[in-house]
């Protein structure tokens, strides 16, 4: 319910102020419009990550503190959860397509999410049951990524450097936070 909780928040943000945003741009040049959506990703990136940071790390620790034992399970699912979300606010910009009036191009970046989404589940389930299954809920917002890039680079929106600064500072968060909670018990 943690991860979910970012998750929603995130669309929720999405919803009620990028959608205005993006539609009342839609005489910039892109230029201009890479500025904007360079402001609200690395805002994004600022606020929601670390929280999904400290879920992937101390995950079980969470769940143990605050639910009874037959829900413990439920530490690592939220560890691979938060994990797959950072993937998905560090590589997104929003509904940038609205600027240009292209709500087609929604309609086809939610087709892909959703193949590569159930994708990830068949394929996850099938090699290890429900581990599978969360990891490939997870894995799916990273196998989106390349079509991401492709779409983005089109209309000279993908800023590299911000996502590297939010998947690669995550995993260095990540892998050194995980690496002092094992180191002190």
């Amino acid at each position: 319910y943690m991860a979910k909780f970012v998750q929603q928040i995130y669309q929720r943000i999405k919803q009620k102020v990028l959608f205005p945003i993006y539609s009342k741009l839609n005489h910039l040049p892109s230029k201009a419009l890479r500025s904007r959506v360079t402001k609200v990703k690395l805002t994004f990136i600022v606020i929601l990550l670390p929280p999904l940071c400290c879920l992937t790390i101390f995950g079980p620790d969470i769940v143990r503190f605050l639910y009874p034992p037959e829900f413990y399970d439920a530490g690592w699912m939220l560890q691979i959860l938060a994990a797959g979300l950072i993937v998905q606010i560090s590589s997104e910009i929003g509904p940038f397509y609205l600027a240009y009036g292209n709500s087609f191009l929604m309609m086809q970046i939610l087709a892909i999410r959703t193949v590569l989404l159930l994708g990830g589940m068949i394929i996850g389930v099938m090699i290890a049951d429900k581990v599978g299954l969360i990891v490939g809920i997870a894995a799916s917002n990273l196998l989106l990524y390349p079509f991401q890039v492709w779409i983005y680079r089109r209309y000279s929106l993908w800023i590299a450097q911000l996502d590297a600064l939010g998947l690669f500072g995550s995993a260095t968060i990540i892998g050194a936070g995980l690496w002092l909670r094992n180191q002190f018990p």
